[in-house]
């Protein structure tokens, strides 16, 4: 793509995110406001969850914006569910935020500018971060857009020279920023209306019974609700036909692989990576040392068989202190949290599992295994789960913990 391209994606696009560390003017700004742009691309919809925030003069940024499926960077980065760690690393650094300690240390002790959490939402500090990794890895620009800021993330195959995009997108951020203000004004108070004074003469006729409550809809929309499926791979005779309807119908999956079943897998790993699948590595439990060991020969497996590695381990054994020990080393555990029966026909299987995710209110992880009978259902399921309008997402390491 050449730079005339990428200038009308630019224009194309919706909004903004941005950051480095703000000047004096803005030094105090829990109020300053901060657009955000990724790479050529205009981020749309600005939120609290894509917006960058200052505090004390530095610019925070939400951890999501840093996970390289979002902003196309080398990095990994994992939110440990258990102890409150977020691990920011790759191939040769890695960076761990422990929230509840407030600390941030690399691999050798040395210490960095910690993370902060703001209604929920963890920010990582940016212009400290992007330092670490340093320009080849990623990069960030900042301008002062006159009353608010804009700050770009990027890495180094990006088109357009900082001053390029910044121009091209200053009408569109101002834009968004008249929107941004009328959306956080208070609306004003409506004028109070007279109204008649009710009669206490009692009527002759009988008041209308009460109308009943409406009861909930036989076909709820679920579009807030995020499913996440996988698939245990055990050498069963349904994974073929079950990678084939995923594949046929654009449907995401992780799928996990035993170490000592990789190699018998290579040439489907191959393909499950070409075709845009996750893979994750599971392992019985034990002590953590053995577990850490265990992982150590999956991801040396996994780079001879696709030059890949992962950071995402299903436990079998669901042991808190292992669990608790791997995300201390950055690893994403997989947990579950809807499920169906073992036994019983696909479609009542189907059915069970359907009534498993209806139950979450969030988000769904569902483990599928490579049986026949799981091949037989899983139409069924991805059918019910695309009527209520769920959101089907790839299970990628910052989501799943």
């Amino acid at each position: 793509m050449n730079w005339k391209k990428a200038l009308v994606c630019l224009l194309c696009s919706a909004v903004v995110l941005f950051s480095v560390n703000l000047p004096g003017a803005y030094a105090a700004g829990s109020d300053t406001i901060i657009f955000l742009a990724l790479n050529d691309n205009l981020v749309t919809s600005p939120s609290v969850e894509n917006m960058p925030i200052a505090v004390g003069g530095t610019v925070y940024v939400p951890y999501t914006m840093f996970d390289a499926n979002i902003t196309g960077n080398s990095l990994g980065v994992i939110v440990g569910a258990v102890n409150n760690v977020v691990t920011v690393f790759n191939k040769q650094k890695v960076l761990t935020y422990d929230l509840n300690a407030n600390t941030c240390y690399d691999r050798n002790g040395n210490s960095y500018t910690r993370a902060i959490m703001r209604n929920g939402i963890i920010y990582l500090p940016l212009v400290s971060l992007c330092n670490y990794f340093g320009r080849e890895v990623i990069n960030n620009y900042q301008r002062d857009m006159g009353g608010y800021y804009a700050v770009r993330i990027y890495t180094p195959d990006v088109v357009l020279e900082d001053d390029q995009f910044m121009d091209a997108a200053s009408s569109t951020l101002n834009g968004y920023y008249k929107s941004y203000l009328k959306s956080i004004a208070p609306s004003p108070s409506p004028s109070p209306s007279s109204s008649p004074t009710p009669s206490l003469t009692p009527s002759s006729s009988p008041s209308p019974a009460p109308s009943p409550s409406p009861g909930p809809d036989d076909n709820p929309d679920k579009r807030d609700v995020r499913v996440y499926l996988s698939v245990q791979c055990g050498g069963e005779e349904g994974l073929t036909d079950i990678l084939e309807l995923l594949e046929r119908s654009g449907t995401p999956a992780l799928f996990f692989f035993r170490v000592e079943e990789l190699r018998a897998n290579d040439d489907v790993i191959r393909r499950l990576l070409a075709s845009g699948y996750t893979v994750g590595l599971t392992i019985p439990g034990g002590p953590a040392e053995d577990a850490k060991a265990q992982l150590e020969e999956g991801n040396r497996l996994l780079e001879l068989i696709a030059h890949t590695s992962t950071r995402t381990v299903r436990l079998e054994s669901g042991e808190s202190a292992v669990a608790e020990a791997l995300e201390s080393e950055g690893w994403a555990l997989w947990t579950p949290n809807a499920a169906a029966a073992g036994s019983g026909s696909a479609a009542a299987y189907a059915n069970a599992l359907l009534q498993s995710i209806d139950a979450r209110k969030a988000a769904a992880r569902v483990t599928l295994d490579d049986s026949p009978r799981t091949a037989a259902a899983l139409p069924r399921v991805l059918n019910g789960l695309r009527e209520q309008n769920y959101q089907i997402r790839l299970a990628v390491e910052t989501e799943i913990g």
